[in-house]
């Protein structure tokens, strides 16, 4: 799918995922919400992205009223990695996922508890697995959709589907569904 973008200067565009592509760079418009929450605290945590630099972020280039826009990052999503591999995805897989994403939490926790004491905290309140890419060869994850990261000092502490984020658990459905699947072939667990 294409589109004119009046940020592009009226260039038309190619568009994978509700985001513009052009020559290795991401521009995404804000969403509504995004505006209602308040700019300026999106601004504050681009800041704080382009400024850590973290390898589980993309390189984010710049922001306004607008949008923003970051480097294109290369790789298939969990989401798509999954449905081209899940006969490769076991147990192992999963655990590498699962380790990578709490190496995430982690940095974005100690960096809240250096910032804000523990008032506040960064946090990604739209992980799926949509919205992470993941690198085979290096085994990290890439979290992706910026205009979902917060500062808060509530986060759902829910294990349910409505929750999954803070967790990742979309990965461990992934898991079960191979499970199941083996054990529908063979009538036992491995």
């Amino acid at each position: 799918m294409s589109f004119i973008c009046e940020h592009c200067g009226g260039k038309i565009l190619n568009v994978k995922h509700k985001v513009n592509i052009e020559n290795g760079i991401v521009f995404k418009p804000w969403e509504v919400k995004d505006k209602k929450e308040g700019l300026q605290s999106k601004f504050e945590i681009l800041n704080i992205i382009k400024k850590h630099n973290w390898d589980f972020f993309p390189k984010v280039l710049e922001w306004n009223e607008k949008g923003y826009s970051y480097e294109y990052v290369e790789g298939d999503t969990l989401a798509e990695y999954y449905d081209e591999y899940h006969s490769k995805t076991d147990t192992k897989f999963t655990y590498e996922v699962k380790i990578a994403l709490d190496n995430i939490w982690k940095e974005l926790y100690n960096l809240s508890m250096k910032l804000w004491n523990g008032e506040w905290f960064l946090y990604h309140s739209d992980l799926h697995s949509n919205n992470m890419i993941y690198d085979q060869a290096s085994r990290k994850l890439i979290l992706i959709d910026l205009n979902s990261m917060q500062i808060t000092n509530y986060i759902p502490f829910n294990l349910d589907e409505s929750h999954k984020n803070l967790w990742g658990l979309g990965m461990a459905k992934m898991n079960i569904e191979e499970v199941m699947h083996y054990k529908a072939l063979f009538g036992q667990t491995k």
